[in-house]
């Protein structure tokens, strides 16, 4: 049997949030097409299992599948070969639908047949937040209106559509850019953005962003921590340079990159100068960018010096 789209989840050990996101989909109101959804459990050493199995009898919608290797991707790729949807609906464990979710992204598919759908993502909290931080900077908003888009940057993997066939043409997800366990890895989604931007002419490209296909996300007590806020973002920025690296860009000379390291402290502390000058100060995020910036320059150098020291040998 096939259906219109399938709901993935790719879940790894986090039970009580896979709960409320799997209760906001059982509640949201029934589009009138034929979906499923499908959790891949990426080995969960916790309740997971017996959620599903207790869900499952309540909810005849849910399927579950196991992979053993704890690698986002990995899950999602299985997720994607199990399952028997036109389109390909990935939902992060820790987020929830609003209850017009489903009908708005039925309605979205039929009337626009987008490759590749977005929509925003929203905080929520389990924890009080601190001072510093702000909604804003958990808030995925990449386009002020819907409509088709050119945008780089314009899906997360919170909310992350795609039909099938184009996932499968372009081979998957890179499991080397999928969240793994031990190690904080991004940029997944974008570089399956990026790959279909790169091999599909601009006027075929079908890439739709939709305000009403929003959802809300958990924000990790962890991201509440500055040092944790920072160390996001440094990764952001190598993550990004690489990904354009493996998709034919040139990275900078080794000397134009230590270059422009040098002179990042500089243009650090007279982007703190103007921000004091703002009403509406926001010293976090000037940090959060250099550090950004310094991810995306030590990437090259990092490169170079493993040609270097592979050629040494």
């Amino acid at each position: 049997m096939s259906f219109a789209f399938s709901l993935i989840i790719c879940t790894y050990n986090r039970a009580a949030l896979l709960e409320v996101c799997l209760k906001s989909i059982a509640q949201a109101d029934a589009p009138s097409c034929d979906w499923e959804v499908l959790v891949v459990d990426n080995d969960s050493p916790d309740a997971t299992s017996r959620l599903l199995h207790d869900f499952q009898k309540k909810f005849s919608r849910l399927r579950q599948e196991h992979v053993a290797e704890r690698n986002l991707c990995v899950a999602r790729n299985l997720g994607c070969a199990r399952a028997r949807g036109a389109y390909l609906v990935y939902l992060d464990d820790d987020a929830k639908i609003p209850v017009d979710y489903l009908v708005n992204l039925e309605r979205r598919l039929a009337e626009h047949a987008p490759d590749i759908m977005s929509g925003p993502v929203y905080p929520y909290y389990s924890t009080r937040k601190p001072a510093w931080f702000r909604d804003a900077y958990e808030t995925k908003k990449f386009v002020p209106v819907s409509g088709f888009s050119d945008q780089p940057r314009i899906a997360t993997g919170a909310n992350f559509i795609i039909r099938k066939s184009v996932l499968e043409g372009l081979g998957g997800f890179d499991p080397k850019w999928g969240m793994q366990a031990g190690k904080y890895v991004i940029g997944d989604e974008r570089k399956v953005v990026d790959a279909y931007r790169r091999v599909t002419p601009k006027n075929e490209q079908k890439v739709f962003y939709a305000l009403d296909c929003a959802v809300q996300h958990h924000v990790d007590p962890r991201k509440l921590r500055f040092s944790y806020f920072l160390y996001r973002y440094f990764i952001s920025g190598f993550s990004t340079k690489a990904i354009s690296q493996e998709l034919g860009e040139k990275p900078l000379p080794l000397r134009v990159a230590v270059r422009e390291i040098a002179g990042l402290p500089l243009r650090f502390v007279r982007r703190l100068l103007d921000e004091r000058r703002r009403d509406d100060r926001d010293f976090a995020m000037v940090c959060a960018l250099a550090v950004m910036s310094l991810g995306e320059l030590v990437q090259p150098c990092s490169l170079h010096l493993r040609y270097f020291f592979g050629h040494r040998r």
